[in-house]
């Protein structure tokens, strides 16, 4: 897996979604970081999880 820094995403967020476009594992989270509501929300979820604040739980069908 390929990460991006926050700061890297903002200054281009167009070359993320380049990427994506040919690599398949990455496609869904740029497209999610792409638009900056978007990404504000993916990247303050994953602080949370680093922090430890994440929650585990069922998926349901």
């Amino acid at each position: 897996m390929n990460a991006i820094t926050y700061t890297t995403t903002c200054a281009n967020r167009t070359a993320p979604v380049n990427r994506g476009c040919n690599d398949p594992e990455l496609d869904g989270t740029d497209y999610l970081l792409f638009t900056p509501t978007n990404e504000e929300r993916l990247l303050s979820a994953a602080t949370q999880l680093n922090s430890g604040k994440g929650v585990d739980r069922k998926l349901t069908q």
